[in-house]
């Protein structure tokens, strides 16, 4: 099943995705820095959850992409 995707500013929306991408690589590379396990594995679950929904956004007929 195909989802459609109506986006008015597409430029808005690139550079939103964008920035999503930057945010996810930041947080990845900080979390090991977590000491409070719970924590730690609550941010890894958020940034599962956040990985998924971007590869999602990407595979949207190759309209995002890093960059």
């Amino acid at each position: 099943m195909k989802t459609e995707l109506f986006i008015e500013d597409m430029e808005g929306a690139k550079q939103a995705f964008s920035k999503a991408e930057r945010a996810y690589e930041v947080i990845e590379r900080f979390v090991t820095r977590v000491q409070d396990t719970a924590q730690r594995q609550e941010i890894e679950q958020s940034l599962t959850l956040l990985r998924s929904r971007l590869d999602t956004l990407k595979g949207t007929d190759g309209l995002f992409h890093k960059g």
